[in-house]
């Protein structure tokens, strides 16, 4: 009731982009950890923190619409020190320093370089939950036989966008689940002021756990004042971690818990006077947005090209030809220099008829290139400007294969000699000859052998040197995924509704004796008035049980069949994703880009999935009603056959009949005569070893009691192993934290 009221509407709005936080908070031993997880062994009695699991992927998988990524951190801090809890607990050792940072349009608070795992369904995070609390530093002390000596907190973070990609946006939100460590006084807690090592490390864990506890009570009173400018964040990490969440962008949802006895009075008061402070806190939730830029790139670029179809359709109707809107190319730009050059060389007169300008694009292609002969002819006059000393004209190389005339202080001094010499070795066919004050320009084209062994002293300086080819590599890479699930079978322990009828009570075991009990029956059932209505309501209830049977024989085969579809379109989809993914990656490698957009065929196999679910769900609840119905039915007719056979012994005993016995005929550990029900071929189960019959068995029982109940118990089960396997790296674990 307590989850209904106060935190289901917390967790409904974290799937709808609302931050979310839920708190417990309270004295030591007053059942803060029991609050927010629970009994490990209980579905019944699941906390918090596996509730708030449940609901959360309950409400993912009802918006289909969207696509969720979902992960999930676990820390504890512990002396002011951060742990992360999703650590290999094999490897036992002290972990490194970890880093608060902000994200301002993210997920706002963070600690930077924790374990973040993604979790796909919640079997997946209530197995991290539950492992990672097995590595929680603990210790004993009089009012807690397990005591929690850190602050955990165990956080989800969603994004979720739109399948069909029509969206850039993405929504941010996250949920912390967050189990306090208990105040304490240490006159409470210890038995004396002198202890063993043990016990003065315990008081070193209750003063940092009070000493973060108080920072914390200081956040909270500072929020509630008014006028108040500074919040002290910064004076405790749990402070700092939880800033979201205190009077910020977060519904926050603070458990107080509180011992019942007199004793504690004091320790009790504190903590509501807390929650009564804390209940004055504001704080404004929005919605956390930030924007994909792959899917907002791949948008602007659809935009401009409809643009520029646009503006081709325009100037197709008004008769404009010879536009362009894309980049320039090679032959479009050596176009362009010719002209400029033509436009350089020309006269005044005729300038405005060589320049050609009827696009804005146009105009800035003609700067660049421009710009582009201009800091080539100054480079070119600075570099050989040096050599030949003030006076005279050089020739300065083009990259275009021309060049221009100029003089010693860079001025253009006239038009492009074309077919002269340019700047690289293998079209070298000139000098450029300078000295004493003469000019120099090039004089035709010659071979590379021709030029003189000890030719001009400079020539060697208007030579590049070859350039060397370069190589390209690339890779590109894909992976695969799977699919498994759980399909429940009928006639499992525990479910006594899918068993054979009940034999006869014990009691008639004892007249089972020889003679024709079928016989004795007969008469007795044709003589006696109350023994034929006694008869008759057997054989109905027995009738009654037999259609009930196959009703339930009908619906244990439509939940199988709902279960491999589910099966089957969880494959499918899988695959999809994995096609998907692996096309997206190799668009990326290839244009730089990735388009990955759900198509309609995985729409189509999500919405399927979603009514498979619910056909599912509906058949098993049939099936439950029916089971319960038949085992109804089954205690009916039990209860006749006993008052018939009650009836019959005492009509034998007044001697109406000669048979003083009975005989019922066994074949097979069940009576012919009341009990004929028929073995149903294939009801015989696959050969399994104990271990998978158990687990086989186990299983069947929970599915029939709760099928939501499912996850929960894969997780516990996971939780019992690692802590077998890894109890003594656990113990290594917490030696090393609170004695190291």
């Amino acid at each position: 009731m307590m989850y209904d009221l106060y935190v289901r509407d917390t967790v409904h709005d974290v799937v709808y982009g609302i931050n979310g936080a839920i708190l417990s908070y309270g004295q030591t031993g007053s059942g803060k950890t029991f609050t927010m997880i629970g009994d490990a062994a209980s579905y019944e009695h699941r906390g918090v923190a596996p509730r708030a699991i449940t609901q959360l992927f309950q409400e993912i998988n009802s918006r289909v619409e969207l696509e969720f990524l979902v992960s999930c951190t676990y820390m504890e801090i512990y002396n002011e020190r951060i742990y992360d809890l999703l650590v290999d607990v094999a490897n036992p050792e002290i972990g490194s320093e970890y880093t608060i940072v902000e994200e301002r349009d993210g997920r706002g608070i963070f600690v930077r370089g924790l374990t973040e795992l993604e979790v796909r369904d919640e079997a997946s995070a209530l197995n991290l939950l539950f492992t990672g609390g097995l590595s929680r530093t603990t210790a004993t002390h009089k009012l807690n036989k397990r005591s929690n000596r850190s602050h955990s907190i165990f956080t989800l973070y969603l994004q979720q966008r739109q399948r069909s990609g029509v969206s850039e946006r993405i929504v941010h939100s996250k949920l912390h689940l967050v189990d306090l460590a208990g105040s304490e006084r240490l006159k409470k807690t210890m038995d004396s002021v002198d202890g063993t090592m043990g016990d003065e490390v315990t008081r070193k864990e209750s003063m940092a756990i009070n000493r973060s506890l108080t920072y914390l009570e200081q956040c909270v009173v500072a929020l509630t004042r008014k006028g108040q400018t500074h919040i002290p964040y910064r004076q405790s990490k749990l402070t700092n971690i939880l800033k979201d969440c205190l009077g910020a962008n977060c519904n926050t949802v603070m458990i107080a818990c509180i011992w019942g006895e007199a004793s504690h009075l004091e320790e009790t008061v504190s903590t509501l006077r807390l929650a009564s402070r804390m209940n004055r806190v504001v704080n404004e939730s929005t919605s956390v947005e930030s924007v994909d830029p792959t899917i907002l790139l791949k948008k602007q670029e659809k935009l401009i090209k409809a643009l520029k179809q646009e503006l081709l359709m325009h100037d197709a109707l008004v008769e404009r030809t010879g536009m362009v809107y894309d980049n320039y190319t090679p032959e479009q730009q050596q176009s362009i220099s010719q002209m400029i050059e033509k436009y350089v060389g020309a006269p005044e007169k005729e300038e405005e008829e060589i320049l050609e300008i009827d696009t804005f694009r146009k105009m800035l292609e003609i700067c660049k290139q421009f710009k582009k002969k201009l800091l080539e002819a100054r480079s070119a006059s600075l570099g050989v400007a040096g050599r030949i000393g003030q006076g005279g004209d050089f020739y300065a190389d083009s990259k275009e294969g021309g060049g221009l005339l100029m003089d010693a202080t860079g001025a253009v001094a006239g038009m492009e000699m074309k077919g002269m010499m340019t700047g690289t070795a293998k079209e070298v066919g000139g000098a450029a000859v300078a000295g004493n004050g003469r000019g120099g320009f090039a004089l035709g084209d010659a071979k590379l052998d021709a030029r003189p062994l000890n030719g001009i002293e400079t020539a060697a300086n208007f030579i590049a040197p070859p350039k060397s080819p370069t190589s390209m590599r690339g890779g590109a890479g894909g992976n695969g995924g799977g699919a498994s699930g759980f399909s429940p079978r009928r006639g499992g322990a525990g479910d006594s509704s899918v068993k054979s009828l009940s034999r006869s009570p014990d009691r008639l075991d004892a007249l089972l004796a020889g003679g024709d009990a079928s016989q004795s029956l007969e008469n007795y059932v044709k003589a006696d008035e109350e023994g034929a209505q006694l008869f008759a309501q057997y054989s109905q209830g027995k009738k009654a049980v037999k259609e009930l049977r196959n009703k339930v024989r009908t619906l244990t085969m439509e939940v199988n069949a709902a279960k491999i579809e589910i099966d089957r379109l969880n494959q499918e989809l899988d695959q999809r994703k994995q096609v998907r993914i692996s096309q997206a990656r190799a668009q990326a490698q290839a244009k730089g880009g990735s388009d990955d957009v759900v198509d309609g065929e995985e729409m189509r196999l999500v919405r399927e999935l979603k009514d498979a679910k619910q056909r599912y769900r509906n058949h098993f609840e049939q099936l439950s009603n029916k089971q319960k119905e038949m085992q109804s039915a089954q205690q009916d007719a039990d209860q006749a056959k006993s008052s018939l056979v009650d009836a019959w012994q005492q009509w034998l005993n007044q001697g109406t009949s000669t048979k003083k016995t009975l005989d019922f005929s066994l074949a097979g550990g069940r009576d012919t005569y009341f009990d004929d029900v028929q073995q149903q071929p294939g009801d015989a189960t696959d050969e399994l070893d104990d271990q998978e019959a158990f687990d086989k068995l186990e299983a069947e029982r929970v599915m029939s009691n709760d099928p939501d109940s499912m996850a929960f118990f894969t997780a516990q089960k996971t939780r019992r192993a690692n802590l077998t396997q890894s109890g003594g790296n656990l113990k290594m674990l917490q030696k090393n934290k609170r004695f190291s």
